[in-house]
């Protein structure tokens, strides 16, 4: 069975250029951009309780930083549904962007994001507790909300927890060789270089059969800055590809 080169230049350490291609197939992304991305269909804002995190309604603010894929009711609500939504931090500094993108765990298509670089961990939790009490199932239960445990993530998930939300992603806790230590749930998601792997491996199969329908062009365009590297997956802006 003949190998592909990036696994050759990997194990081998004979070609930097070849250990360092993109994660993502840059046909099926470009596929995806130019078959499924469109603009949201609603941009706006969400108003809320900024102490408690309790949500009133969605404000259509062509300024706004939420990104709808549906279209909200004429009174701010969204229909039920079941769905989920994954938080990636940053500090709020401007450097880098706090993110957050939701999907129906029914149909698999993103129906949310959101991208600030200047909006604190703190500030986040509140915010995201918010829109995931906002789109529920209409039985009572928010969306399932999911985050990284690293740096602002930390911080952000200490809010969340005192904001007295429940429905988040528990992960079990593990020693430095990936053996389970016993039957403890923490809350959040642990970036280990296995999990990243595990991640991105299913993300992007997910994106090349449509089993997750992403129709931002901007989250798009992002998988092309993820490469492979020896020690893993990283992020590295190259530019834009060729359109």
């Amino acid at each position: 069975i003949r190998r592909p080169a990036r696994a050759v230049s990997m194990d081998l350490d004979i070609d930097p250029r070849g250990s360092s291609e993109q994660f993502f197939d840059e046909f099926t992304i470009k596929y995806l951009k130019n078959t499924l991305s469109c603009a949201p269909l609603w941009v706006g804002s969400l108003e809320y309780d900024k102490v408690t995190g309790k949500p009133f309604k969605l404000m259509k603010n062509p300024l706004g930083m939420i990104k709808l894929w549906i279209v909200p009711r004429g009174d701010g609500s969204v229909p039920p549904m079941p769905i989920g939504g994954g938080a990636d931090l940053s500090w709020g500094t401007g450097a880098t962007a706090t993110c957050l993108s939701m999907a129906s765990s029914r149909t698999g298509e993103k129906v949310l994001e959101y991208v600030n670089p200047h909006i604190g961990p703190m500030d986040a939790a509140v915010l995201f507790v918010a829109l995931c009490w906002h789109f529920n199932n209409g039985d009572g239960e928010g969306a399932k909300l999911c985050w990284e445990i690293q740096g602002p993530g930390i911080v952000f998930g200490r809010k969340v927890i005192e904001l007295g939300y429940r429905h988040i992603y528990y992960r079990e806790d593990e020693d430095a060789l990936g053996a389970i230590r016993n039957n403890k749930l923490i809350p959040g998601w642990n970036p280990t270089p296995k999990a990243i792997m595990a991640l991105f491996s299913q993300y992007r199969d997910d994106l090349k059969h449509m089993k997750f329908v992403n129709k931002s062009w901007v989250a798009l365009d992002e998988c092309l800055n993820f490469v492979y590297t020896p020690s893993g997956i990283e992020y590295k802006k190259k530019g834009k590809a060729d359109e």
